[in-house]
């Protein structure tokens, strides 16, 4: 959000904190608590309080696709999954209940456990799907 409380995409060097963010954008809100702004972050700020309430979360995998950013494949759901050139509703359905009965990914390669996903099919994948650092370690 800028100074005049419009709302859009920002993109920023990594290491960039909600601080420098706020800052570069001339808003004269004050943050308790600074924080590094992460990949694909959803930031959310009440544009009418001086002292804001942060809401953090993460950007909807539509969003992420139609900026050519890959999608967290241990977060993502059936639905976000189907948005991904080459996953239908039974492959997504099947990552899905892979994920639930075996845990987190800890690397895509891992998807050619399920059936459906060969080399082929992986390489194409791995253009869409990625695995966070936080998620793979179970943060």
């Amino acid at each position: 959000m800028d100074k005049e409380g419009r709302s859009g995409l920002f993109f920023v060097r990594p290491g960039t904190t909600a601080r420098q963010l706020l800052a570069s954008l001339d808003s004269n809100r004050v943050l308790k608590q600074d924080f590094k702004l992460q990949n694909a972050m959803k930031v959310s700020l009440d544009p009418k309080n001086n002292h804001p309430t942060l809401s953090v979360g993460r950007m909807d995998a539509a969003k992420r696709l139609s900026l050519g950013l890959p999608v967290d494949v241990n977060l993502a759901g059936k639905e976000e999954l189907i948005l991904i050139p080459g996953i239908g509703e039974k492959l997504a359905a099947h990552i899905v209940a892979y994920r639930s009965q075996a845990g987190r990914f800890e690397t895509l390669n891992q998807l050619m456990e399920i059936k459906g996903i060969k080399e082929k099919k992986l390489a194409k994948l791995k253009r869409y799907l990625y695995i966070d650092k936080a998620t793979r370690q179970g943060l």
